[in-house]
Order: structure tokens, then sequence, then C-alpha cells
């Protein structure tokens, strides 16, 4: 949530990619990262992400425990999830 706890500000997305397409962004310092779409069998989807050596991508189970373990901050960035703390009291 990058200290913004209003989900109103976020866009959302929904695409439909099949296996040699990809999805295409490009982040705060103009570096461009795709996702490619590389196999797609029953419910599980194959993707390769192509971005500089020094962006930092995780799955999501690892960047919660990252979050968690560091009080709500990716180590080493700007990205503060004040939500995290929040939660961790319910």
């Amino acid at each position: 949530m990058s200290n913004d706890k209003n989900v109103s500000n976020y866009g959302s997305l929904v695409l439909t990619r099949s296996p040699g397409q990809s999805i295409q962004t490009v982040d705060y310092e103009g570096n461009l990262i795709t996702f490619n779409i590389l196999e797609v069998k029953g419910k599980q989807v194959k993707i390769n992400v192509l971005a500089p050596k020094s962006q930092q991508i995780y799955r999501e189970e690892i960047f919660t425990k990252i979050l968690y373990e560091n009080d709500g901050e990716i180590p080493g960035t700007k990205y503060k999830d004040d939500l995290i703390n929040l939660n961790s009291n319910l």
C-alpha cells in the first residue's frame, strides 16, 4: 500500500493471456518489466518475469513474511505497509 491505506487510489486491470503472450509495465525508475506467460496446465500458470537484477520480485507468501518480520517494511526500499501492523493486532 506504500503509506496509503485508501485502496480507492489503486486501479485494477483484468487480462486474459495465452502462452507466448506477455504483460509489460514500467517501474518508477523507468525500467521495463515483462511478464511472459510460458505455460498453462490446469489451474497452474508458469510465468517468467524479466526485470533488472536490482528489481526485487517475491512470491506473495514470501513478500508477506518479509513484511511481518520487518514491521511492515521491505528492507532497502521505500515500501511501507501500515496495514500489516493493523492486521497483526486482530
